[in-house]
């Protein structure tokens, strides 16, 4: 059957072990502020048919025929620097949260110095997750963090 789910508030995921998720169907996702995605390792998209990179008028597919790249400057070994993923939360807020729904009162060493490593504006949570194929990534966590946490 269909099953939907509305949080009026933040949500909040720590998984401490993997995560895996097979949709049968179409997968689609839309964000309203940043999507930032960090890993330690590979990072491996695989596409039977392209992989399409687009901003504005500006794109990159990669098919089995080839590889088109179209914009209005195409620029190569030119400068320019990539941009960077938005701030991951540090896992000792993690764990102080999990002890906050708990009913705990002790942080796990988490101090308030540790609340505030990262700009509030950048300061989105992550949660470790791991793919069906055995793929280390990263989750978006949908939760800010004020100066006053």
């Amino acid at each position: 059957g269909k099953q939907e789910h509305t949080t009026t508030g933040d949500h909040i995921s720590l998984v401490k072990g993997s995560h895996s998720l097979e949709v049968k169907g179409d997968l689609a996702r839309k964000v309203s502020g940043a999507l930032g995605i960090k890993v330690e390792d590979d990072i491996v998209l695989e596409s039977s048919s392209r992989i399409s990179l687009k901003v504005g008028g500006s794109f990159v597919v990669i098919h089995p025929g080839g590889v088109d790249i179209m914009g209005p400057k195409i620029n190569l070994n030119s400068g320019g620097s990539p941009g960077a993923p938005v701030g991951t939360m540090q896992p000792s807020l993690l764990k102080s949260l999990s002890d906050e729904d708990s009913g705990s009162e002790d942080s796990g060493g988490a101090n308030e110095s540790d609340q505030t490593t990262t700009e509030p504006e950048l300061n989105h949570m992550f949660g470790s997750i791991k793919g069906i194929d055995g793929i280390q990534s990263k989750e978006l966590v949908f939760r800010r963090f004020t100066e006053e946490e």
